[in-house]
């Protein structure tokens, strides 16, 4: 360990580095030659310090360098056990987040694991039934102004009237999606998408699917890569498309994130 006066040392041969280098080393009252042996024996001895302060620094930096290792490993051990601790007592439990009972109880209406209905919740309001979005979502089921009053609630409304009204507006979507996707997993994606970007959108991507060769029962790879492109005008001006451009990009990405996290959750 450098200790303090050590420290002091150093910093004032640094201090006279910097003035022998910069040229701006102080002259004594002395004649020319004991000035010119004077500077040659500072010289001298500005050098050898120099070079320890090479040596000091080289051993500085790799007792940082270890003690930097040492100290990220330590953080990563910590955060690994807190992880396992966290997950040990999540799998303990099963609990998801405070309305658990509530999603167990709304989603036997629309045939869903509650584990999935908690899901979406999450990405669409880290269950904060006060969020609003810059579109004007509102609540825990990020819905839009005209759909809450569609289903009779407001902002003032409770988190439970929040997601019952939620619940009925997936249900309506899913009887929507069932005459023309008859697997129900592969329609639970469609619904998804439709619940984020509205399902005009999605069943004009069903169209172009349709009409380019592509199964317009499947999401993956089929229909989404149809939502995406209609960002182009070449597809959202065809002639099968009734609702316009739209940018699909977050809704592909919400549709595999909410499926992502479905399957964790079952693990729980």
């Amino acid at each position: 360990m450098i200790g303090k006066n050590q420290r002091k040392r150093i910093v004032r041969n640094i201090l006279w580095i910097v003035l022998l280098g910069s040229g701006s080393c102080v002259r004594q009252r002395e004649t020319a030659r004991e000035e010119a042996g004077l500077y040659r024996m500072n010289t001298v001895i500005c050098s050898q310090q120099y070079e320890r302060l090479k040596q000091i620094s080289v051993e500085w930096s790799d007792k940082i360098n270890r003690r930097m290792e040492t100290c990220g490993q330590n953080v990563i051990l910590y955060v690994k056990r807190k992880l396992k601790k966290k997950g040990s007592s999540t799998k303990r439990t099963g609990i998801i987040s405070q309305y658990d009972e509530l999603f167990k109880k709304y989603s036997s209406e629309i045939n869903w694991d509650w584990r999935l209905l908690a899901s979406l919740v999450y990405h669409e309001s880290s269950f904060d039934p006060s969020a609003r979005s810059r579109a004007g979502a509102y609540g825990l089921m990020q819905m839009m102004p005209s759909t809450m009053e569609s289903y009779g609630v407001d902002t003032a409304a409770s988190p439970e009237k929040h997601i019952a009204a939620g619940v009925k507006y997936i249900k309506y979507l899913d009887n929507l999606m069932s005459r023309h996707i008859p697997n129900k997993n592969e329609r639970v994606k469609f619904v998804l998408a439709s619940y984020n970007i509205g399902p005009g959108h999605v069943l004009d991507a069903r169209r172009l699917a349709g009409k380019y060769g592509k199964d317009a029962t499947v999401w993956e790879n089929n229909v989404d890569s149809c939502l995406l492109s209609k960002v182009d005008p070449k597809y959202y001006t065809d002639p099968e498309v009734r609702h316009g451009r739209c940018h699909g990009k977050e809704t592909h990405a919400f549709v595999a994130q909410v499926m992502k996290l479905y399957g964790y959750y079952k693990t729980l």
